[in-house]
Formats: structure tokens, sequence, C-alpha cells
């Protein structure tokens, strides 16, 4: 059962897609969400004036949940139509307004200042894919002093090319299990 852990919406169960999608786990999502909450509160920031953009949405677990939060704007990224439908529904059933865009996630691009990104690409993308999306969002300047997540298998290699690395103040990363979470503070403007 998937379901938002916090905020206005806590306790609300999501649907999930039948098929094709690998929720992230409660611990995970508390994970996560701990440490955005530390690292806006380093940064002097709150949810209520953040940006949020959930790549590779799914269900929209990780989008809600910031929306719960008190984020001021969340963007769920899906090209799936079922699941973007699914999304809908989960946004409404808990009374969460989020901006759901159907299109490819790797083509995504920020239309104004984002201060989260989150991708949970499916993990048969390839390593090279999914460097070429990070490679391309670090060098965009509305995410300049955003983090960037990166949810993904533990087979997988760093979501960071060297490029990538170049451009981020600070990266670490968290494993739970098989799955490994990858973070970098992009470096903000000079």
């Amino acid at each position: 059962m998937t379901r938002i852990i916090a905020g206005k919406a806590k306790g609300q169960r999501l649907k999930v897609p039948p098929v094709g999608t690998r929720p992230t786990s409660d611990r995970i999502r508390e994970a996560l969400f701990s440490t955005m909450d530390s690292w806006l509160s380093s940064q002097g920031h709150a949810w209520a004036e953040s940006n949020f953009v959930d790549l590779f949405g799914g269900s929209g677990a990780i989008g809600l949940e910031a929306k719960s939060r008190g984020a001021h704007r969340v963007c769920i990224v899906e090209s799936d139509p079922a699941a973007a439908r699914l999304i809908s529904e989960n946004s409404s059933h808990c009374q969460c307004s989020v901006e759901i865009l159907r299109r490819d996630a790797f083509r995504w691009n920020p239309d104004e200042l984002t201060t989260i990104v989150f991708a949970d690409p499916p993990y048969a993308d390839s390593d090279h894919a999914v460097r070429a999306l990070f490679d391309r969002l670090t060098s965009d300047p509305l995410l300049a002093g955003a983090l960037i997540i990166c949810e993904r298998g533990k087979k997988s290699g760093s979501p960071w090319s060297s490029e990538t690395a170049l451009r981020l103040e600070r990266s670490w990363e968290r494993k739970y299990g098989d799955t490994v979470v990858w973070y970098g503070h992009v470096v903000g403007p000079e």
C-alpha cells in the first residue's frame, strides 16, 4: 500500500499503476523527505516557497507528498497516459493540486526557477541516458542552486557524469537495500 506520509493529506492511500512502475517504499520516502527538509532548512527555504518537480511520476506519490507538505508548485512529469490519469485521480483524492505534464521526462525543461528535482527513471533505462539527462539539467540556469535527486537500482552506476559532477557544489548518496538515492546540490548563481 502506498500512502501519503505527512502533511495535509497524511494517511491518504494512493492508487498505483498495475504494471510498469516500481513505487518508492514508505521507508525510502521518509528518508528522502527527511533529507529534503534538512536541505531546505540549510538553504533558508521552506516548503511553502519551493518549486518541486517529480520526473517519471508513476503514481505521483513523491510529488503528491511534496504538495502535502506544502510545496508552492509541484509539477509531475509522466509520459504514460494511464499513469497520468492515475496521478490526476490521486491528486483529486488527496486534494493536492499539482500540474501534470504528459511528456517524456528525458525531454523536460524547467520553465521557472526550481528548488528540487526528483527523478526515478525505470531501472532498465541506461546509465548513459540518465547521465545525459542530468548533464543537460545541471547546465540549465533555472536549476542553479537546486537540489537534484535520482533514485536508481544498486546495480546502476552514478547518475552523474564527470561534467555533471563539476556543476555540483555537493554530492552524496544513500543506500536502502536494492535502491540507491543520489543527491546533488547544483552550483548556484555567482
